[in-house]
């Protein structure tokens, strides 16, 4: 024991006595200092992987793996291999097919520099798998590695910038098929097993390597000498024929469309997708294996145009992966964000061509600026470009900033560059980095090139700067008192000093109709003359197409003249721009919530279009139940369901008539509303030509179950009896305790999730959470919120990348009042030590709840 110990310390000695700072390259996760240092030392990749899938879920998953690399290290730096298991699963480790002596440190493979050759190298390693990002069921498993649990499941070099080859190999039960990056080499099967051995893939990092194996069905269609399959568990047959043409073209014409707009053919070997139930994203971007959420894809008949959209932007949002993060990648998972940014941008410009009936603007428009305020208004925002030094917290990276501002960003510099130029340069960027890794300012070199606008500038303000700007405007008048100049003052939320050039689009708006003024904002303080024509103005309104971002913060006058004449604007999106405007007056405490629930109501009563409905209704409930005090709600409650219920009756199509439905559901407190559903979901009540799905009454089985102790526990019964779905009967059951009107049921169920096998279906998960929380109980749910947080560093750990800020905004989405205010500063107070990543995520989520009980007690 003794010797062993004293080998021990001395090989640690010999390891690192000549460079006192490599304890950086082996801390916890990938840091920062060792992906650097692995980008200097190899290069030419090859992983030979195989996997052992048995038929229990009980069983380990045994795998070996082979990695060919060539090293260039000249120092003395080791080499390093993560592998995020216990050391008792490393089986054997073989190096240059010899045995070899290796330290096993905070989850890395350690061997000494000296025992690596220069030039190739090979090391063999058998081991056994963590399930962690293997995501296994009785009947199938699909893996997750995005962004470092590739080296849950192997040892590998975990980092985006090294890309590498992958041939794999698995051994599963016979029944089941498997499906992976590459297509098929061969196939062997006996009467227990198969092993399927895949081709070796086009160079990918290790976050993109995916396998999925189990009982699927297939579908394959073909067009212009290229198919593609689709492969899914879904039990309804009817619901599958209905979707299946829409989802193939939808595909097919993504394709075609990036391959003209990049000019470059699709880049790797097969294009195929996996539908699964319940998956934690909506999408994930493997080549030649997309995975997709089930519900997702299969629409119901009713869907509405928004469901539409969503299902047309996730596919093409997905297959402009394939260029944008699969073919170029970003080097550091830092700029995540680069990958989600061009993805977004890309996939709002392919659905214009296929619903040409919709106004592609105000869907930018309301897809992305609601949800980038969300996070730029609050002082735990972030910047787009964020700084990362280990990618296991890679994970707090993503959220609206990415997803939402970004887009908006990219849609800056198209007008600046131009969108011709904006393609050459995103055309030369792939063609320059195909296979490798790039950096955002690989992009704005090329477009410097190419413009003779300050884009560097540009970039620091709008890239790596936090927050948004507040803008006032001002009458400004002359010695006789006439309107002269109109004054823009732009300053931040904070008071930072931050500025943030754009253009704006300022409205004159006089006998129904706008006079457009385009108006570049750089400064604190822009001023222009107003002619003789635009001063008599009824109405000045700032922002008027929706496109420039900050803050607008309305005069009295504006306010008021838009409160009485909306119905003049004839122009969707001017009045989703007003809509959004508004909301963030509001929150800015420049508008009541009992003013603006009132306009938002009459506004839905006659707005014609379905995108701008469906913001409305988003924001009434949310006025309804966090911003209202109760008295003021009972009040107004009759008022509300009325309005939604002669739209369930009188609006066509069917969609929209879900729209209202669904928001009637939300927004249900009387008794007269209980007894409309409650008849609807047992059939007496007929919804016309609107048929309601599977999904569609299960969802309201659960709102009426919240609603009533009498009949709740006899509802879900019911309910659950007519479910035939396997998967989907598992998730009503899973639900169904958080719903209780016990609150012992309701507390074991709580704690139950302290256990991370509970959480693994994290969509389920949130579901029930937001159950659990709802406004109907968040007197009773108040006292989850404490244990809630203090799991969130675990949740973070262990939970996929957006399951941390899930659980945060369904933990406190349901609360308003000062107790739950408490709870969190309470909790933020006394972990000053949390990771600001995580600290951000809580002063994010906890917004809407500071400023309605703010708000409120005022």
């Amino acid at each position: 024991m003794i010797r062993s110990l004293f080998c021990i310390i001395i090989s640690s000695i010999i390891l690192y006595s000549c460079s006192p700072d490599q304890s950086n390259i082996t801390e916890q996760g990938v840091s920062k200092d060792l992906a650097g240092l692995r980008e200097k030392q190899i290069s030419e990749i090859n992983y030979f992987i195989f996997f052992d899938i048995p038929d229990s879920l009980n069983a380990e998953i045994k795998g070996k793996v082979t990695i060919e690399f060539n090293f260039t290290g000249s120092g003395k730096e080791p080499l390093v291999i993560d592998f995020q298991n216990s050391t008792d699963k490393l089986l054997q480790v073989k190096f240059n097919q010899g045995n070899v002596n290796y330290n096993y440190i905070n989850q890395h493979i350690v061997l000494p520099n000296r025992k690596v050759n220069k030039g190739k190298n090979r090391i063999e390693i058998d081991f056994i798998a963590t399930d962690r990002a293997l995501n296994r069921n009785s009947e199938y498993l699909y893996t997750l590695f995005v962004p470092d649990r590739a080296s849950t499941a192997f040892p590998c070099f975990d980092q985006p910038s090294l890309k590498a080859r992958f041939t794999l190999s698995l051994k599963i039960p016979e029944k089941w098929i498997a499906i992976a990056n590459s297509g098929i080499l061969e196939k062997e099967s006996t009467k227990s097993y198969s092993v399927y051995t895949f081709k070796e893939t086009e160079p990918i990092s290790t976050y993109l390597f995916a396998f999925t194996a189990g009982k699927f069905k297939s579908i394959t269609k073909t067009k212009k000498d290229r198919a593609i399959t689709m492969y899914h568990r879904e039990s309804d047959s009817l619901k599958v024929i209905q979707n299946t043409d829409k989802i193939f073209e939808l595909q097919f014409t993504s394709l075609e469309w990036l391959e003209k707009y990049t000019n470059i053919s699709y880049p790797f070997q097969k294009f195929d997708f996996i539908v699964i139930p319940s998956f934690q994203y909506s999408g994930m971007e493997h080549p030649g294996a997309i995975l997709y959420r089930d519900s997702k894809l299969f629409l119901d008949p009713s869907a509405s145009v928004r469901d539409e959209l969503t299902r047309a932007n996730l596919i093409a949002h997905e297959t402009a992966h394939m260029w944008f993060g699969d073919l170029v990648t970003m080097q550091w998972f830092g700029q995540v964000w680069l990958k989600e940014v061009f993805a977004n941008f890309i996939a709002d410009k392919i659905v214009n061509p296929q619903f040409p009936e919709i106004n592609h603007q105000l869907n930018f428009i309301i897809n992305h600026f609601p949800e980038s305020y969300s996070v730029d208004r609050t002082s735990g925002a972030n910047p787009i470009d964020q700084e990362l030094e280990n990618m296991k917290d890679a994970g707090t990276l993503y959220g609206s900033i990415i997803y939402h501002k970004a887009p908006i960003v990219m849609q800056h510099l198209e007008t600046i560059t131009g969108d011709s130029i904006l393609q050459a340069g995103l055309q030369e960027y792939l063609l320059k980095n195909m296979y490798g890794n790039a950096n955002w300012n690989d992009l704005i070199s090329i477009l410097k090139t190419k413009t003779d606008f300050e884009l560097e500038n540009w970039s620091k303000q709008w890239v790596n700067t936090p927050g948004m700007p507040k803008l006032r405007f001002y009458k400004a008048f002359n010695e006789r008192n006439e309107f002269a100049t109109f004054i823009i003052e732009q300053t931040d939320l904070y008071d930072n000093y931050k500025l943030w050039p754009q253009n704006i689009d300022v409205g004159f708006f006089k006998n129904k109709i706008f006079q457009k003024y385009p108006i570049q904002v750089s400064d604190t303080f822009s001023v222009i003359p107003i002619t003789d024509k635009l001063s008599n103005s009824e109405l000045i309104l700032p922002n008027l197409n929706g496109n420039a971002y900050g803050y607008f913060e309305l005069d009295n006058d504006t306010k008021n003249y838009l409160v009485k004449n909306l119905s003049l604007i004839q122009n969707p999106v001017y009045r989703s721009s007003i809509y959004i405007m508004l909301w963030e007056n509001m929150l800015n405490r420049n508008m009541l919530p009992n003013e603006l629930i009132s306009f938002y109501t009459n506004a839905v009563t006659y707005e014609s279009d379905q995108q701008n409905i469906s913001l409305l209704q988003n924001y009434i409930t949310s006025l309804y139940w966090r911003f209202l005090t109760r008295l003021t709600r009972e009040r107004i409650a009759n008022q509300i369901e009325e309005i939604y219920w002669d739209k369930i009756k009188n609006s066509k199509p069917a969609a929209l008539k879900l729209m209202f439905l669904k928001s009637y559901i939300s927004i249900s407190t009387s008794n007269q509303s209980f007894g409309n559903l409650y008849r609807i979901w047992n059939g007496e009540i007929k919804t016309g030509e609107l048929e309601l799905s599977e999904n569609d009454f299960t969802d309201l089985s659960f709102e009426l179950a919240l609603r009533s102790k009498e009949k709740g526990d006899s509802i879900l019964a019911v309910q659950l009896s007519k479910i035939q779905d396997n998967e989907r009967k598992k998730r009503m059951k899973f639900i169904i305790p958080s719903l209780s009107h016990d609150s012992y049921v309701r507390d074991s169920f709580f704690e139950s999730l302290k256990d991370e096998r509970n959480r693994e279906k994290e969509p389920w998960v949130i579901s029930a959470l937001t159950y659990l929380h709802h406004p109907l109980r968040s007197n009773e749910s108040v006292r989850y919120i404490t244990p809630s947080l203090k799991l969130l560093q675990e949740i973070q750990q262990t939970g996929d990348i957006f399951f941390p800020k899930q659980w945060l905004d369904a933990t406190l989405s349901g609360h308003s009042g000062i107790d739950a205010v408490t709870e969190v500063q309470i909790f933020l107070n006394e972990n000053p030590g949390l990771p600001e990543n995580l600290k951000n995520k809580i002063v994010q989520s906890s917004d809407l709840l500071y400023r309605a009980c703010q708000i409120k007690n005022e």
